[in-house]
């Protein structure tokens, strides 16, 4: 966050109950595209998440880089933008 000059954000403080996950992404998840330029979005996103949220964080990773290895089938797909999460679990 924040790498261009002059932008704000607003802060927020969040509270985790035990076993809560947290994921942060950048966009290039969602516009993620296929060889029939359709974008991974929003709602297959959610649905990894939701398949996987009871795994280990790095499983829970792992498991939405498979989900856009299917979307394309397996094949180098087309994106130009950064693939980056970060996922975090609540234990105590």
């Amino acid at each position: 966050m924040g790498i261009k000059e002059n932008q704000t954000h607003k802060s927020k403080t969040l509270s985790l109950s035990v076993d809560d996950v947290l994921v942060i992404y950048t966009d290039g998840i969602e516009e993620f595209f296929n060889f029939q330029l359709e974008a991974f979005g929003i709602d297959r996103m959610i649905r990894s998440f939701q398949e996987s949220k009871h795994l280990h964080p790095r499983e829970i990773i792992q498991h939405l880089f498979d989900r856009l290895k299917d979307f394309t089938q397996g094949k180098e797909a087309y994106h130009c933008d950064d693939l980056t999460i970060i996922v975090a679990r609540r234990v105590e």
